[in-house]
C-alpha cells in the first residue's frame, strides 16, 4: 500500500466482502438452491460435447471421460481472467479434443459444442430481450 487512497479501497473491499458473507448467511436457503441449480447448469452444458461425441459415432471414451475433460477446460479458462476468453475456450477445446474426435473432426466438434453451449444461448437471450424491450416499450408508450 502506498497512500491513503489505497487504504480506503482496501478497507471497501473489505466493507463490501463482510457484506455479501453477511448476505450469503441470512439467506442459506437461496444460496444453497443457487448453488444446486448452477452445477446442474453446469453439467447440461459440459454435457453437451459428449452428445456430438456420440452423434460422431465414436465410442471410445466414456461420459466421465468427456465430462472431466470439459471441466478441466473449463477451469484452466476461468481460473484465468484474460481477455479473448472465448477464443481461448475453443483454441483449447480445439487442442485437447484432437486426440478424442481427431484433427479431422476436432474443428466440427468445437463449433458444434460451442454452438450449442454459448452461441445458440446467447442468440435466444438477445432475441428474448428485444421482444421484452419491445413489449414494455410500447406498453409504457
Amino acid at each position: 500500500l502506498t497512500g491513503k487512497n489505497d487504504e480506503n479501497k482496501v478497507d471497501e473491499l473489505i466493507a463490501n466482502y463482510k457484506k455479501e458473507t453477511d448476505y450469503i448467511k441470512s439467506h442459506k436457503k437461496e444460496v444453497f438452491i443457487s448453488l444446486i441449480l448452477t452445477f446442474f447448469q453446469r453439467i447440461f452444458l459440459f454435457s453437451i460435447a459428449f452428445v456430438i461425441y456420440k452423434a460422431f459415432g465414436f465410442n471410445e471414451y466414456s461420459y466421465i471421460d468427456l465430462l472431466v475433460i470439459q471441466i478441466g477446460v473449463q477451469l484452466a479458462i476461468e481460473g484465468l481472467p484474460l481477455p479473448g476468453g472465448t477464443g481461448m475456450s475453443e483454441h483449447l477445446f480445439n487442442t485437447i479434443f484432437i486426440s478424442i474426435f481427431g484433427a479431422g473432426l476436432a474443428s466440427t466438434g468445437m463449433f458444434l459444442t460451442r454452438l450449442f453451449s454459448f452461441y445458440l444461448p446467447l442468440l435466444v437471450s438477445c432475441v428474448i430481450i428485444i421482444i421484452v424491450t419491445r413489449c414494455c416499450y410500447y406498453k409504457n408508450k
